[in-house]
């Protein structure tokens, strides 16, 4: 029976209403709860999208939390597992006395600048961080005995603060991937490459006409002629094509000009080249030749690069150690830093293994590396190569 009592308001009746609010949030579910909840996520994967954490929340209690209650939360517990980003900036000088102190050889090039304060005034008693460049003694050693030449490249970092880190890297002669320099930047514009090249070249890479590939970026390249190093610039083929792809919009024509980088025959190269702009010919208002502009052939074609590029053809060693630092690249600075020796502590020891196995089974080596890399007071053991031959296409 329905009642209805207007006196003391009283109303009996079926409850058909509904609260969608306790479907979506909780107000008991705080991001303090959410952030315990989740730590163990985060830290086995930092990059964790905030909709992922979202769906392990609403499984876990049955309740939607907010995007923003769980972001809050994502960034508690990333500051109690890697600390502040803010604070990150002070403790890295301690990391880098750390280093000099009890990893000798440990190069590192800190520069600041002036803060710039509220209205745009210049506090010239304040400094802070603008960019730094870094190596390890163990890299530098090791690079004389790697094929010479290396790969650089730039990536974001996605922290608070969104700057760039800068690589370069090797290969050794069984084609082990070992990165040689970082550096940390405000900007990738001229002046930040010309700072990470000048400390490349002046900490690790002592001869000339290193051939140094890259994607050809119009910043490296004003950096490399504004060095007065003589390097032997080289250009990744697959940023290339992307551009010609760009340009034309046509995947035969692309696929004919992957094929010409690729080929080792100069004759038939030059056969495909007349190919390629027979194709083109009435079809549009640039020939290839026109739209090449002003790469040589040696810069992007392996028949005309004379061995210097040992095969290499794209910027994709570099790209591979992005790929490992990708969960490094949303932490505080002093992780990222930090994260790169420790990185390199796993990275020696194995490759020296590698070569002492090599070794026991009957290969013929040069005599490399033997040095031991301090990490908790030990590294790699060695690391050797075979000779090149560029008919057998091996180092």
């Amino acid at each position: 029976m329905r009642s209805r009592r207007c006196g003391n308001r009283k109303f009996v009746e079926p409850h058909t209403c509904t609260s969608t609010r306790l479907t979506e949030d909780h107000r008991k579910l705080d991001s303090k709860t959410i952030c315990t909840c989740i730590m163990p996520m985060v830290k086995d994967m930092p990059t964790i999208k905030v909709l992922v954490l979202i769906a392990e929340i609403q499984a876990r209690f049955q309740y939607r939390v907010s995007y923003r209650k769980a972001w809050i939360a994502k960034q508690m517990a990333m500051e109690q597992l890697y600390g502040d980003f803010d604070a990150s900036y002070n403790e890295l000088q301690g990391w880098i006395a750390a280093m000099r102190e009890h990893v000798p050889g440990t190069v590192i090039e800190l520069q600041t600048r002036s803060y710039d304060g509220p209205n745009n005034q210049l506090q010239s008693r304040k400094r802070i961080f603008h960019r730094m460049f870094w190596t390890f003694d163990q890299c530098v050693r090791a690079f004389p005995h790697c094929k010479p030449f290396v790969q650089v490249d730039g990536t974001w970092l996605y922290g608070k603060y969104t700057q760039i880190l800068l690589l370069a890297v090797a290969q050794d002669g069984n084609r082990n991937v070992l990165p040689i320099t970082f550096a940390i930047v405000d900007k990738e514009n001229m002046e930040s490459w010309e700072f990470f090249l000048t400390n490349l070249r002046r900490y690790v890479i002592s001869n000339d006409n290193i051939c140094i590939i890259f994607d050809r970026g119009k910043r490296l390249i004003a950096a490399i002629r504004h060095s007065g190093v003589p390097w032997r610039s080289v250009y990744c083929i697959r940023h290339i094509v992307a551009n010609f792809q760009r340009d034309y919009k046509n995947a035969d024509w692309k696929r004919q000009v992957v094929r010409m980088a690729y080929e080792l025959e100069p004759h038939i190269f030059r056969q495909r080249m007349a190919r390629l702009e027979s194709d083109m010919e009435g079809q549009t208002n640039t020939s290839f030749r026109q739209w090449l502009g002003t790469m040589e052939p040696w810069q992007w074609a392996q028949s005309f690069d004379d061995g210097f590029r040992y095969g290499q053809m794209t910027t994709n060693l570099v790209e591979g150690i992005n790929a490992v630092l990708l969960k490094t690249r949303h932490l505080p600075i002093s992780s990222v830093f930090s994260a790169t020796f420790f990185r390199l502590a796993t990275l020696m020891p194995r490759m020296g293994q590698q070569q002492v196995n090599q070794m026991e089974a009957g290969h013929v080596f040069v005599e490399g590396i033997r040095d031991a890399m301090v990490v908790n007071r030990r590294m790699a053991r060695s690391m050797t190569v075979e000779v090149y031959s560029r008919h057998n296409e091996t180092f």
